[in-house]
């Protein structure tokens, strides 16, 4: 029996041998290697494999990335359904009155995970439709034309004329604030909690930390931010964040601006977090943290010290025009080349990425026309250059603005807050700046950029027909403040 126990043994240890053997000089060979299935990577995947290119996606976690699966979508997906529950408390002035609103959080992340696997099948059924191979595992760039693929209980080599680093961004570390997944939540677990917390510090006041602050806020979270710096927003135009600011005063919320964390100190169920302002220390207690002081690029892991490939100061990884990197054959898009941190931008570098592989190299990448949107309430959406920026360049421009208030479509919903401001060159009469806050402010951007990408004049977007009542109608008014013929608002410009 003994001989028989060993004699299987020796079988099964055998053929698992022979399994990993057979699995070690197993290759595959690919045109193009797409590293990373966020909205940079699978869409750079797509278009690689739309002109011809044999492709394989690979993907450690799920498709869509980040921003499908932990970020944009589940944040905006959350934020709509507080925009809703906060609203209908405050219709009382138009007519409607609703008693017993309850909102069932756990149900809302019910509903928030099915948007997300909806949008994880599309993404799926797309690369499958267009030709992509896609392999779930761990990917190790062994040289510039290889790659090792670890999954669960197999590797995969892979030989490679191409490779597409898009391996997007974590958010940053603090010292004093090491998130333990309970009470100091980083993006990811701020969405997933199952019900509203009782108090809320946020420590950052930039685009996640406003969005997610808002959010709760509206559920009935008492909500305090922390930012070092001066101002909300860093970089957004100061005439767009006061308007921002003012809303989220009204909304309760504390905002403690030049602030510093000295000391955090757990309990069971709570945190007290020592801090000093204008050189005062204060105390507050807290439920729950929320660590929001930005990101940082994924270049670990993965075997990208065996490159040199240039990095900057920040470890971001440098490209030119073309997403190219100093080696000839390997390209780098989104996040890991450093801000802004957007998933559209990520997405239209990988298109440019993806072409030029087959030396298709008809499109550059231009980073001055990024539309940037913040959900906050208002929302804030932003294209090309601000006040500041055309001031410090001694830029001759002409400035025009015009509120919501003004706005009839805007009125009759009820959502009035903020303004459009444009700026336009005065030498070129070309439009080089469109700010935006207001009630969706994300949807409207989308006539600034293709203003902005095509060099529109003034007078072409002055002329352009909008329809009647509509929000779009602010840009218009907008231009025409800033050529002095302003209708709907008094005019503040020289008449030309």
């Amino acid at each position: 029996m003994k001989l028989f126990h060993l004699n299987y043994l020796s079988i099964k240890v055998m053929k698992k041998l022979i399994t990993i053997i057979i699995m070690k000089i197993t290759m595959r060979e690919a045109d193009v290697v797409v590293i990373g299935a966020g909205p940079g990577g699978y869409v750079a995947a797509i278009r690689a494999a739309q002109i011809g290119k044999r492709v394989v996606l690979i993907e450690k976690d799920s498709l869509g990335g980040e921003c499908l699966n932990y970020g944009c979508i589940p944040s905006k997906a959350l934020i709509e359904v507080s925009k809703i529950f906060y609203r209908i408390e405050k219709v009382k002035n138009i007519g409607i009155t609703v008693t017993d609103l309850q909102l069932d959080l756990k149900k809302t992340q019910q509903w928030k995970m099915n948007v997300v696997k909806r949008l994880n099948s599309g993404i799926k059924l797309l690369c499958e439709y267009n030709g992509v191979e896609i392999i779930y595992g761990k990917a190790e760039i062994v040289s510039e034309k290889e790659i090792l693929v670890e999954q669960e209980d197999s590797k995969i080599n892979i030989k490679v004329n191409n490779i597409i680093i898009a391996t997007g961004s974590k958010p940053k570390k603090l010292e004093k604030l090491e998130v333990d997944g309970k009470l100091i939540l980083n993006s990811k677990e701020i969405l997933e909690l199952q019900e509203p917390p009782d108090s809320l510090l946020i420590v950052g006041a930039g685009a996640i930390g406003l969005e997610i602050g808002t959010l709760y806020s509206k559920l009935g979270t008492q909500v305090t931010i922390i930012e070092i710096t001066n101002s909300i927003l860093p970089g957004i135009d100061q005439e767009i964040t006061k308007i921002v600011y003012r809303s989220m005063e009204k909304l309760g919320m504390k905002i403690l601006l030049q602030s510093t964390i000295n000391e955090v100190n757990k309990s069971e169920e709570k945190i007290e977090v020592k801090f000093t302002q204008n050189k005062k220390e204060h105390k507050i207690e807290i439920s729950k943290i929320l660590v929001a002081v930005g990101r940082e690029p994924n270049i670990e892991g993965f075997g990208i010290e065996k490159l040199a490939l240039e990095l900057d100061k920040y470890s971001h990884i440098k490209v030119n025009s073309f997403m190219k990197t100093n080696i000839e054959n390997i390209y780098a898009i989104g996040d890991v080349t450093g801000p802004p941190w957007l998933a559209h931008k990520a997405s239209v570098q990988g298109i440019i990425a993806a072409e030029a592989t087959d030396n298709n190299l008809r499109n550059k990448y231009d980073g001055r026309n990024v539309p940037y949107a913040i959900f906050t309430d208002p929302e804030v959406a932003v294209i090309g250059m601000s006040e500041k920026e055309v001031l410090n360049k001694g830029i001759d421009v002409k400035i025009g603005r015009f509120p919501f208030s003004a706005n009839g479509r805007a009125l009759t919903s009820d959502q009035y807050e903020g303004l459009v401001k444009v700026i336009v060159e005065k030498e070129s009469e070309r439009i080089i700046g469109i700010h935006i806050v207001g009630n969706e402010a994300s949807e409207l951007i989308s006539e600034g950029s293709l203003a902005i990408e095509s060099n529109m004049k003034d007078i072409t977007l002055e002329n352009t027909i909008h329809p009647h009542p509509t929000l779009s109608e602010a840009i218009k008014e907008a231009i025409k403040d800033a050529l002095g013929r302003s209708i709907h608002t008094i005019n503040r410009n020289e008449t030309l």
